[in-house]
């Protein structure tokens, strides 16, 4: 990350302060462009046309590959015409350069504002462009495999999910406009744990989740990041901190870690983050839990594991494999809301019937 012609320089600051170092990655730029700029080199292998648009969904997206903002947006756009009656675009906010803050609700008579709501968001920090490859991969499979899967069909009848794959546009935006690594800056910080964040992004995502057509309702909020391969629940913020519902959200949480694994074998840790990796505060998925009092809340950091240092820089043959075991662990996720509103709307059902007779 450092001028060729810098190098000398640095050498003897760091010498001259006793500091000692090593090089771990002998030029970013170089890797930046062999990682995520370059043609795949599996597209004509492994992707081919049928492999990057499994399924039914008749609005094609090139899967295994890293797109611009507006590629992503007229996409969902897309999906909106073929499939008015399951899906609708939402923006909730403009950026501070303009763009529009969009993502997507899914839902069987989408229409509808009464059912329980299953949140997913992706791209909080710029560079994290393998979570937002994982949040469209989801947005495919759940209207691809209404038809076949029997627990996408019900999960879809009966909630609304709603899908933010890049909740940081102009960060994204950034981060793709040059093969330069200093990118950090627009990454930003989310949430106090009971307060608000100052970046515009997140102010809006904030507002969207309390106004009234959200708040109350929302019974999952995933949150999806990279890397280090953990599956993580609240609290992050301090160490053995814990909310009083941990008992079902390990139990649900460790499910889904085996439903990941059992994919392909890759390995996660489980916990929170503050005791798998180090405290935190401020997360987007402690503010859920904590404020909005969010049942099941989990942040993900994808592939790959934790002791890679380049792992930002995904390879491109990675995305759709890392996509692909993420979605069988919120699958189980899904599964138990879904179970969840099901046993909700027969209850009042047979409210509604004991009224019925009492009066009649």
């Amino acid at each position: 990350m450092v001028d060729s012609d810098r190098m000398n320089w640095l050498d003897s600051v760091l010498k001259t302060s006793n500091i000692s170092y090593d090089v771990i990655i002998d030029d970013v730029e170089k890797l930046i462009l062999e990682k995520e700029h370059g043609p795949s080199r599996f597209s004509k292998l492994l992707f081919s046309k049928r492999m990057h648009n499994e399924g039914g969904n008749r609005a094609r997206y090139g899967f295994g590959e890293y797109h611009s903002y507006q590629t992503i947006c007229d996409w969902m756009k897309d999906i909106e015409r073929k499939y008015p009656d399951k899906a609708k675009v939402f923006t909730m906010g403009t950026t501070v350069e303009g763009r529009p803050i969009q993502g997507i609700k899914i839902g069987n008579q989408v229409w509808r504002n009464d059912k329980r709501i299953f949140w997913i968001d992706g791209g909080i920090h710029a560079r994290e462009w393998a979570a937002v490859h994982t949040a469209l991969w989801f947005i495919d499979r759940l209207i691809a495999d209404y038809n076949d899967d029997s627990l996408v069909r019900m999960a879809v009848d009966r909630l609304n999910f709603y899908i933010l794959p890049v909740a940081n546009p102009d960060g994204y935006e950034y981060s793709r406009s040059d093969v330069s690594p200093m990118v950090s800056t627009r990454n930003g910080k989310l949430f106090n744990l009971y307060f608000t964040s100052s970046d515009s992004f997140m102010a809006s995502m904030r507002d969207f989740l309390i106004s009234p057509e959200l708040n109350g309702k929302i019974d999952a909020f995933i949150t999806l990041h990279t890397y280090s391969q953990m599956w993580i629940h609240p609290y992050s913020h301090a160490r053995k901190s814990v909310p009083a519902d941990v008992a079902e959200l390990q139990r649900v949480g460790r499910a889904a870690v085996a439903a990941l694994e059992n994919t392909y074998g890759t390995k996660y840790k489980f916990g929170t983050g503050s005791d798998i990796l180090y405290p935190s505060a401020g997360g987007s998925d402690d503010w859920a839990k904590g404020t909005l009092r969010i049942k099941y809340v989990y942040l993900l950091e994808l592939r790959p594991g934790e002791d890679v240092w380049d792992g930002f820089i995904l390879d491109q043959h990675q995305l759709i494999p890392t996509a692909k075991e993420t979605w069988n662990g919120v699958k189980v996720v899904i599964r138990t809301v879904s179970d969840q509103a099901a046993s909700r709307e027969e209850l009042i059902s047979e409210l509604f019937r004991t009224e019925f007779r009492k009066k009649n």
